[in-house]
């Protein structure tokens, strides 16, 4: 009777929206009544609005990453089966436009081709959900396998076409609610991204440039941002979302605030697409990521990326993205002196450091993105628009017969995993394992334990240095300056890294060794990755441990000296000189592009070497700590420490040529000024090969002026902010041994300490 009085009129129409919103929350509260899993998605909605910087905001990471792996499972299954379904259609090959609205929302919203008279375009909106066991949708009662039909009923009676996939592939679609119907048939955009940046087309870009904001901008940057996130790995994503690949659709505000609607649409053609596309790691990187960063470039920065002569690289056989990676770049390092929206271009410098990183699988691939891209993006808008609604104008609204699909969007036997959900933050207790009678539903477990010495409080996010080493033996040096140690914190399972955790100064530190018997750019890079997944808050890391020096005339030095990576000329400090290209003269030319140490530890080490009041011996005091504790760590004898020439090297167009005589044919022993370690700042050689040759050392020091040679910071420079600390053991030649190991372990875990003094918490 209720339900009858209240069908018709104005009062149905003020209160049919809280009958949705009451259905809502029934549904999900009946869902988690009966779920033995806890539900992580309901557990993140806003029911009613209260502050978001507690427990929520240090879980945004770990629910983002979620559900952006379970976005691009249900891409993955939709994307094959529109495959299948075109190959079946003879009548014309279907386009879908989908909507890059940044995957908010556990489904994926397009635009398809509807079959017909070519010369009358015709198109329906599609939505894509998983399908939903628990959830109630009456069916048609008509089922086929031939989603051409449906798309022209669809389109016939001017309705949004739903349908849900199963988990055997099959697809189903419920019956049409109100809000599916449509006053007439949606029409495909036809103006081009770059069109409206930078006019062209139909001359009409320039007049409708001018509404788009700026703060339209970022919103539309972080939505293609977090499109990529989610789409990463399926067929939708292809090679990467092209400028000129993507429309934009504008509409009036549909609250009436005068605002236009900004929609952005990726055309992917069906017959171009494969089924079963994975993620695939190869030689040229991860194009996608490029694109990106292009894209970044013309809709923040406002200038068209244009491929000069100079950018040209003849091998581009190899990597067909080079020529436009070398464009962006350029124009990058140009407008740093002249572009005043830093973060902007910090963004867009990420894009081209994780390019090259053929040694990141996907889910490393995913959370690198998320926290050098898609976050730096929303803090930046978070910084200029501090009141920003947490629904922008980019029509993230839920539909209202779709209530339940993000429970089944999180569940891990189909679309998500555990590792996802937990992210290293907080770990959740399943329902039957809890052990109050009291307790009232799932709830997060914290993560804490207390420092041994103060009896203060730590969670993983108390933690925002961390240290990597590569051998236990430096590890050990490191731990022994803690001034305290912390208790273990239980870090996600999937992480297979075991940590060290205390205190140096005002720094909480947690620390990590490789795996014992294993050392490179790879292995390092899968530390530091798992490191940022368990700590979030980790502003950046230091690589301590051992390098190999490389002693010349001019920079006198010797071993147990530390070499601190430094920014020289046009280089980041860190130089990956085993990945480059060979030209038809012979000579190695090393290509890609780092990260540079973040600016606040440069100023932190001007600081350090500009204080009058340091003492000339500043690592003495620290070193003695550690041989106190371990005497194996003291400084080896004077004449242990030995330099031995090489021979006249010279440099022809064929390579390098040596003459005279060969590694160790020659030795100086000239005595040092001091016996205390002294610290250099440079260059720093990074690859996956043990150099053991004086006469390459020679060389790459010739042309690049390098100090020192090393094996993991570049695998790790474009993930994890960093600045490398390395103690010198050897000179790199033939004569290669570990008598200096221990005691350049502690010179360099030394430098660690002294430039943690001046940095600020």
């Amino acid at each position: 009777m209720c339900r009858q009085a209240i069908s018709f009129g104005d009062a149905a129409a003020r209160l049919r929206p809280i009958y949705t919103e009451a259905q809502r929350f029934n549904t999900i509260m009946r869902r988690l009544y009966h779920s033995q899993v806890p539900d992580t998605w309901s557990q993140s909605q806003i029911f009613y609005t209260q502050d978001e910087s507690g427990s929520r905001e240090n879980n945004e990471g770990a629910v983002e990453l979620s559900q952006a792996q379970a976005i691009s499972n249900i891409a993955r299954k939709v994307s094959d089966l529109l495959i299948q379904q075109s190959n079946l259609c003879t009548a014309a090959c279907h386009t879908a436009l989908v909507l890059l609205n940044g995957f908010t929302q556990p489904e994926i919203e397009m635009l398809m081709s509807v079959c017909g008279d070519k010369n009358r375009p015709r198109w329906n909106i599609v939505s894509w959900s998983k399908d939903d066991p628990c959830k109630y949708s009456p069916q048609t009662g008509e089922h086929t396998d031939d989603i051409c039909a449906v798309l022209k009923r669809s389109w016939k009676y001017k309705t949004r076409l739903r349908i849900s996939v199963r988990k055997d592939g099959t697809w189903t679609y419920g019956s049409t609610s109100t809000e599916d119907r449509m006053e007439s048939n949606a029409i495909a955009p036809t103006l081009r991204l770059r069109e409206l940046l930078h006019g062209g087309g139909d001359g009409s870009g320039g007049a409708i440039a001018t509404r788009l904001l700026k703060k339209d901008k970022l919103n539309l940057a972080i939505a293609v941002a977090r499109s990529i996130l989610c789409l990463l790995g399926t067929p939708m994503m292809h090679d990467g979302l092209g400028v000129e690949d993507i429309y934009i659709a504008q509409a009036a505000d549909p609250l009436g605030q005068g605002a236009l609607s900004n929609k952005l649409y990726i055309s992917r053609a069906l017959d171009h697409m494969s089924t079963g596309a994975s993620f695939k790691l190869s030689g040229e990187g991860h194009p996608y990521i490029l694109k990106l960063g292009v894209l970044l470039w013309e809709l923040l920065i406002g200038k068209k990326i244009t491929i000069n002569p100079e950018d040209e690289e003849d091998e581009d056989g190899v990597d067909s993205n080079l020529s436009l990676f070398n464009a962006l770049n350029r124009e990058e390092i140009n407008s740093r002196e002249i572009c005043v929206e830093k973060p902007i271009l910090d963004v867009i410098a990420n894009c081209l450091n994780i390019y090259p990183q053929t040694q990141l699988d996907e889910r490393m691939v995913r959370s690198v993105v998320y926290w050098n891209i898609v976050k730096p993006l929303q803090n930046y808008l978070d910084s200029l628009y501090t009141t920003r609604a947490r629904a922008s104008t980019l029509h993230r609204k839920r539909p209202a017969n779709d209530m339940t699909s993000n429970e089944s969007m999180m569940k891990s036997e189909d679309f998500g995993s555990p590792a996802c959900r937990q992210g290293g933050l907080l770990a959740l207790e399943p329902r039957t394992k809890r052990v109050k009678e009291d307790d009232p539903g799932p709830q997060w477990r914290k993560q804490e334990r207390r420092c041994e010495n103060c009896g203060c409080l730590l969670t993983p996010e108390s933690y925002a240095i961390g240290i990597v080493c590569a051998l236990h033996k430096e590890l050990l040096a490191v731990r022994i300056l803690f001034d305290c140690t912390h208790e273990s914190i239980p870090v996600p399972s999937e992480d297979s890294n075991h940590y060290s955790f205390g205190r140096m100064g005002q720094h909480d530190i947690v620390a990590v060794c490789l795996p014992s018997g294993e050392y490179g750019t790879n292995s390092a890079a899968n530390a530091i990755a798992n490191m940022r997944r368990s700590f979030p808050a980790i502003r950046f890391c230091l690589l301590v441990g051992i390098g190999a020096g490389v002693p010349t005339e001019q920079n006198d030095l010797r071993l147990g000296d530390v070499v601190v990576s430094h920014p020289t000329g046009t280089h980041p400090g860190v130089i990956q000189y085993d990945l480059g290209k060979q030209g038809e003269d012979g000579v190695f030319h090393p290509t890609g592009s780092l990260q540079r140490p973040p600016r606040f530890l440069l100023t932190a080490i001007s600081h350090l070497i500009s204080n009058p009041d340091l003492s000339p011996a500043p690592l003495q005091g620290y070193v003695d700590q550690i041989i106190a504790t371990r005497p194996d760590y003291k400084r080896p004898d004077e004449e242990k420490d030995t330099i031995f020439d090489t021979g006249t090297v010279h440099i022809t167009r064929n390579g390098i040529r040596e003459h005279h005589y060969a590694d160790g044919e020659q030795q100086s022993n000239v005595s040092r000024r001091a016996t205390h370690p002294h610290i250099h700042y440079g260059l720093i050689a990074s690859g996956n090969r043990v150099m053991k040759s004086a006469s390459a050392r020679d060389h790459l020091a010739s042309v690049y002026n390098i100090l020192c040679f090393e094996m993991e910071a570049a695998g790790v420079m474009n993930i994890c902010p960093c600045l490398v600390i390395r103690g010198i053991c050897d000179y790199a030649d033939c004569h290669k041994n570990d008598l200096w190991q221990n005691y350049a372990s502690a010179t360099a875990a030394a430098y660690a300490k002294l430039l943690l003094t001046v940095v600020r918490p």
